[in-house]
C-alpha cells in the first residue's frame, strides 16, 4: 500500500497549490477531494489533477461524510493507505477530525471543532473558567432592544461564521428582521451556505482596545506560539469588519508580553478542550487584559501561514501542521514538539513582515492598477480581473493581497512608509 495525505478542498480550492507543496516537502503522495467547484468545474478539476496523484469530486458544493468515506475506501480499493487528512477550510475542520480518528491520527475530537467554532459556547465556558468577562446572549429582538436601551455597547455576529460574514457593531435600527435577511443571504451564497447556512446571531459586550491575532500549534495538550499579528488597520463596516494590514511581531511586544499572551493562549486552549492541531486565535488587548474574540481550529487565511514562514527560516505553519499529523510514532512526535518548542522561545524573533489585504466595493471593475514603490513586495497576489461586477452582500471580497518582510530592528523606519505605499500597491477602477 502507497502512504498519502488526504487533502479535504472546497470548490476547488482551500490552498490546494499551498497544501499540496507542503505535503511534497514532507515526502507524501497527494490526494485530494473536492466539492463541486462552481462555475467552470472542469478547468479547477484538470488544475487539482496536475497537483495531486489522486482526485475525486463530489456531487454537491458541500462535502458530507459520506462523500468521504467513499472516496478513503475507493482509494484504498486502488493501493493507497491515507496516512492523514487535513483542510483548511473551517467548514470541514469536523470532518476532517472525523477522518483522523478513523485513521489513529492525533487530532482535535469533532465534538471540540463543534464547541470551538460556536462562539456563544466559547464565551460562555471562558466566563466559567475566569478567562473572559465579557458578557454574551443569543440575539433576539428583546435581547437587541435591551442593549440598545442600555446604551451598552454590543457587537453583534453569526454564532458561527467566516469571513466577518454578517458581523457588526450593535446600532439603532438593527432587528432580527435584518438579521434573518443577512441569514438568508449567506444560505443563498454557494461558497459559504454550507459553512454559515441560517444562522443564529450573538451579542456581546463590544471589545474596544489594539486586535491580535495568534499562531499557535498544540501537541498533546501544550500551546506553542509561533506569531503574534497586530491589526493595524481594522475597518468596521455596515455588516462585516475588514481586516486591511497586519504586522508581525508588533512593533513594540516585549519578552514579557510574549510570556503573558503565551500563559493566557495555554489556559484558553486547555480550558476548552484543545489538545492537537493548529490554532488562529483573535482578542483584543483591552483594559482588563486579553479578552478573545474567536478560536479558529486551522491555519489562519490571508497571507499569515507566509507571513510566519518570514521568521521561522521558511517553514510555514502548514509545513508544522502536516509533520504533526504525518507523525508516524511517539519518536517522531517528540521531534516535532522540540522544533515548536524551540521556536515559542524565540520571541520576537529577527524577522519581520507586513502583509495589506485589499478589498473591493460593489460595482463593476474597469481596470486594475499595481503601482510600484521602493519597498517592493516578496508576494503580490491579485484575485480579480477587469470586467468583473461585484455585488452588494454582507461579507468582504478579496481583490488581492501583498506581504513584504524586513530586519525587525528596523520596524520603527519601515512601517510607517509601509502604511503610506502599500495602500496604493493594488487599486480597482470601477467603471460607474
Amino acid at each position: 500500500m502507497k502512504r498519502a495525505i488526504i487533502l479535504l478542498s472546497h470548490c476547488g480550492y482551500s490552498f490546494m497549490e499551498d497544501l499540496t507543496a507542503a505535503a511534497r516537502r514532507q515526502g507524501q503522495a497527494v490526494l485530494i477531494l473536492s466539492s463541486a467547484p462552481l462555475g467552470a468545474a472542469s478547468e479547477r478539476l484538470d488544475a487539482l489533477a496536475g497537483l495531486a496523484d489522486g482526485v475525486r469530486a463530489a456531487a454537491g458544493h458541500q462535502l458530507e461524510e459520506a462523500d468521504l468515506l467513499q472516496a478513503i475506501d475507493a482509494w484504498r480499493g486502488q493501493g493507497w493507505e491515507p496516512a492523514a487528512c487535513v483542510s483548511v477550510w473551517e467548514g470541514y475542520r469536523r470532518l476532517m477530525a472525523q477522518a483522523n480518528a478513523l485513521l489513529g491520527v492525533p487530532d482535535l475530537a469533532p465534538d471540540t471543532v463543534d464547541n470551538l467554532t460556536d462562539k456563544h459556547w466559547l464565551r460562555q465556558r471562558l466566563q466559567a473558567l475566569g478567562l473572559s468577562q465579557t458578557r454574551t446572549e443569543l440575539a433576539s429582538d428583546a435581547s437587541l432592544e435591551t442593549w440598545l436601551s442600555a446604551g451598552r455597547p454590543g457587537f453583534v455576529k453569526p454564532r458561527r461564521g467566516l469571513a466577518s460574514f454578517g458581523a457588526s457593531k450593535l446600532r439603532p435600527g438593527l432587528n432580527m428582521a435584518r438579521l434573518s435577511e443577512i441569514g438568508e443571504e449567506a444560505s443563498r451564497d454557494p461558497l459559504y451556505a454550507g459553512l454559515i447556512g441560517n444562522p443564529q446571531f450573538i451579542i456581546e459586550d463590544y471589545l474596544d482596545g489594539p486586535e491580535f491575532s495568534f499562531e499557535v500549534m498544540m501537541q498533546a495538550g501544550r500551546a506553542y506560539l509561533l506569531g503574534v499579528h497586530h491589526k493595524l488597520q481594522v475597518t468596521e463596516q455596515e455588516h462585516t469588519v475588514l481586516e486591511e494590514c497586519c504586522v508581525s511581531p508588533p512593533l513594540d511586544w516585549e519578552p514579557s508580553q510574549a510570556d503573558g499572551a503565551r500563559q493566557w493562549l495555554q489556559a484558553v486552549l486547555h480550558g476548552c478542550g484543545a489538545d492537537w492541531g493548529c490554532f488562529h486565535l483573535e482578542a483584543r488587548l483591552c483594559a482588563s487584559g486579553w479578552e478573545l474574540i474567536e478560536i479558529n481550529p486551522r491555519v489562519g487565511g490571508s497571507l499569515i501561514s507566509p507571513s510566519v514562514a518570514v521568521q521561522c527560516d521558511g517553514r510555514n505553519l502548514l509545513d508544522f501542521w502536516l509533520k504533526q499529523l504525518l507523525a508516524a510514532d511517539s519518536g517522531q512526535q517528540l521531534q516535532a514538539g522540540s522544533e515548536l518548542a524551540a521556536l515559542d522561545s524565540e520571541y520576537p524573533r529577527r524577522r519581520a513582515s507586513f502583509f495589506r489585504a485589499y478589498f473591493c466595493r460593489p460595482g463593476t471593475i474597469d481596470s486594475i492598477e499595481r503601482n510600484e514603490h521602493p519597498h517592493a513586495p516578496d508576494q503580490l497576489q491579485c484575485f480579480l480581473q477587469s470586467g468583473q461586477t461585484i455585488t452588494e452582500g454582507a461579507r468582504e471580497v478579496f481583490l488581492g493581497q501583498a506581504l513584504w518582510s524586513f530586519d525587525y530592528q528596523s520596524r520603527h523606519e519601515v512601517i510607517p512608509e509601509l502604511l503610506r505605499a502599500s495602500s496604493r500597491t493594488l487599486v480597482a477602477h470601477y467603471a460607474d
